[in-house]
């Protein structure tokens, strides 16, 4: 990871080791708030893409003898949006590969090895620390840039649907 924490003093080494513990701690309430904000903007998306599937059902369905096919088009393609934002958000719900704090029993095994005194913490905890702390942030950042373009397609869904439709309802010939 870069340092040698192997020189630092041990006070400082278990202070480093308890600062990383918190953030880590703190890491956590980022993907599980970033999570019910993308399961939110997932279902509103699905719920828009559902119902602009059933208003081309009832297009089609009806009796009109034409001019619904940029109407057609602009809905599918609205659809489609609206349904790829859906699903890039419900990928983005997903904190998959996020590292906890050493919270588990087994974490301690080394520690139980070792004879390592509680309170004692040696210089690779923190590095190990340092190393899930870079690894959330590659979680986060990742899911953040799903969401994005989630929000992006469900948004831009509507705007696309109507420019489809005026373009194929007054330019086609």
């Amino acid at each position: 990871m870069g340092r040698d924490r192997s020189k630092a003093d041990p006070k400082t080494t278990k202070e480093t080791v308890r600062e990383g513990e918190v953030y880590l701690q703190r890491q956590l309430t980022l993907p599980t708030t970033a999570g019910e904000r993308a399961a939110v903007m997932a279902i509103v998306f699905a719920v828009a893409g559902t119902v602009t599937i059933a208003g081309l059902i009832i297009l089609v369905s009806s009796q009109r003898a034409g001019g619904f096919d940029g109407a057609f088009v602009g809905g599918i393609a609205a659809a489609l949006l609206f349904l790829s934002g859906s699903a890039l958000c419900v990928w983005a719900a997903f904190s998959v590969g996020f590292d906890l704090p050493e919270s588990q029993p087994e974490s301690r095994d080394q520690d139980v090895e070792q004879r390592t005194k509680p309170g004692d913490a040696p210089p690779e905890q923190a590095e190990s620390y340092q190393g899930k702390i870079n690894d959330n942030h590659g979680v986060l950042m990742s899911n953040a840039k799903k969401f994005k373009w989630g929000i992006i397609s469900g948004l831009a869904a509507p705007f696309v649907g109507v420019l489809v439709w005026l373009t194929i309802s007054f330019f086609s010939a």
